[in-house]
Parts: structure tokens; C-alpha cells; sequence
């Protein structure tokens, strides 16, 4: 296949579907999960607005880290970081997620 079926661009929307089908997925398993942690919804509305917050603070610079570095080495580096965000979620609770929350914020404001 050629253009945008080709197999770069397949792999790139199957990327882009994993990378962020994650976090809505998340968006429903962390309230439950830090439900049954014993998480006040206080501290769920935290842990949640972690990645939005960080997400907002991290997108006006955003744009020159891009520049800087390059659209790969970050897709790389955001890959990366997301990669560990997802493996915190497993192994650790309320503190992990919040660890896990900015970091996802972070590397999607990249």
C-alpha cells in the first residue's frame, strides 16, 4: 500500500490509538481503584487533575522542545515516559498514580 495506508503510517496510527486510548481508560480505573485504596474523592480529583494541570503547564514550551530536539527523539522520549507512567500503575498505589498521572501530563503536552 502506498501514502496513507502505507505501513509507517499504519504503525503511527496504531501508536497514536494505543498512546491515548490509555488514558481514557485510566480516566474510568483510577477513581475505582483509588476507591477501593481508601482515596477520599478529594484526593481522586488530585491524582485526576495531575495530568491536566501538568499537561497545562508543560504546553507552552512544548513547541521550542520540539524544535530543539527534534519531532522523533521526542516521540521516542514521550514514548518512553508514558511506557513508564504505565508500568507505576500496577505496582504501586495513591502516591504512584500521582507520579504516573504527571508524567502521562507531561509527555502528552510534547
Amino acid at each position: 500500500m502506498i501514502g496513507a495506508l502505507s505501513w509507517p503510517f499504519l504503525r503511527l496510527y496504531l501508536l497514536a490509538l494505543l498512546f491515548f486510548s490509555a488514558n481514557s481508560i485510566l480516566n474510568v480505573i483510577i477513581p475505582l481503584r483509588g476507591g477501593s485504596l481508601g482515596a477520599s474523592n478529594s484526593t481522586i480529583g488530585l491524582v485526576m487533575g495531575a495530568y491536566m494541570c501538568t499537561a497545562m503547564i508543560f504546553r507552552p514550551w512544548a513547541g521550542e522542545i520540539i524544535k530543539r530536539l527534534g519531532p522523533i527523539k521526542i516521540l521516542r522520549i514521550i514514548l518512553v515516559m508514558n511506557g513508564c507512567a504505565l508500568l507505576l500503575y500496577p505496582f504501586s498505589g495513591l502516591g504512584g498514580f500521582l507520579v504516573a498521572r504527571i508524567l502521562q501530563g507531561s509527555s502528552t503536552a510534547l
